[in-house]
């Protein structure tokens, strides 16, 4: 075994463990907004375009009109940029806060999959580095 492996292995599991933290801190992010939020049902009524990716395609957002539980009329501009353009006038399901104001749509890809995707690539860091040390204790 070579001397400079094992900070390597320490960094990669570093990196790991952080990873693993920021899901952590994302997932809770995301448990209290929920908890917080009130569901309502919105429309969309503009898409917004973008050039974006490696390739420049062309990517939409939906702009989301929807009222909350004291019948103010608001709307946001979803994060979430896909290929296929939203249809206007197509009802969406969302959660919403008033102090501050957020709104996500009642996706999984609004919600969890940061947290998740975190979660996935920290293990799989950790895993290595477990993976890695016993080859090399072996």
């Amino acid at each position: 075994m070579r001397k400079y492996s094992y900070p390597i292995i320490y960094f990669v599991g570093i990196v790991g463990l952080l990873l693993i933290v920021c899901s952590i801190y994302f997932f809770s992010k995301t448990w209290l907004f929920k908890s917080k939020a009130h569901k309502t049902t919105g429309r969309i009524i503009d898409v917004q375009s973008r050039l974006g990716g490696k390739y420049k395609v062309q990517e939409y957002a939906a702009v989301i009109a929807f009222k909350t539980a004291d019948g103010t009329e608001l709307k946001f501009q979803s994060q979430d940029f896909t290929i296929s353009k939203p249809v206007i006038g197509k009802s969406i399901k969302l959660y919403y806060t008033l102090d501050p104001l957020h709104a996500e749509e009642e996706k999984f890809t609004a919600l969890w999959a940061v947290p998740l995707g975190l979660l996935i690539l920290g293990s799989a860091f950790i895993l290595f580095c477990l993976l890695y040390y016993k080859k090399i204790h072996l």
